[in-house]
């Protein structure tokens, strides 16, 4: 739960060698709590985070970025705002 002033947030997926239905699951709820208080979120990660999202159609929805500099920045200069999404994951 977010509970304090926030501009933007970058979470940072890089190291990730899986993400699964959970991590989307999970992805899916934390963005929804900052989109309903207007708090853009961007992800940072390679193919291994952005393939789930391709195959759940979540990419509208996600921006993602190569590194924590490019998501920073994107972020710093108002490019990104916040992020709303409908989307299922199968059982």
């Amino acid at each position: 739960m977010i509970t304090g002033p926030v501009d933007g947030i970058v979470l940072d997926f890089s190291g990730l060698n899986f993400f699964g239905t959970v991590g989307l699951v999970l992805l899916r709820s934390f963005i929804d709590d900052a989109g309903r208080r207007f708090i853009p979120v961007v992800v940072v990660g390679g193919r291994t985070v952005t393939r789930p999202l391709e195959l759940c159609g979540m990419t509208p929805y996600v921006k993602t970025f190569e590194t924590v500099e490019d998501a920073g920045r994107a972020l710093t200069h108002d490019q990104i705002g916040p992020s709303t999404m409908e989307f299922t994951v199968a059982e």
